[in-house]
């Protein structure tokens, strides 16, 4: 999956959910791996607003002008799959791949 980040890692943490863990990346992008059926990782870079999702089955998707507090409500969720359905699949995306 394309970040566009080529930052080193600093940490990776338990999601405030207890479901996967995210990392925070040196130039402020966020990188996640969740517990769910359906996502195998993301990854948020702040500066665009973009949000990138690579789910299991192979697909990729750039959701564009999402807001930062949307994905620290993603990471509080019960569930990272409906929560995507529901929420981030609102937002104009581009398929990559």
């Amino acid at each position: 999956m394309e970040t566009n980040s080529t930052a080193k890692h600093i940490t990776s943490i338990p999601a405030p959910s207890k479901k996967g863990t995210f990392s925070i990346m040196e130039d402020g992008a966020l990188l996640g791996r969740p517990e769910s059926s359906a996502v195998e990782m993301w990854v948020y870079l702040p500066q665009s607003q973009t949000l990138s999702i690579h789910y299991k089955g192979g697909k990729n998707y750039h959701y564009h002008n999402v807001p930062f507090t949307v994905v620290m409500q993603m990471l509080t969720a019960d569930s990272f799959g409906k929560f995507v359905n529901v929420v981030v699949k609102k937002y104009e995306f581009t398929a990559i791949g």
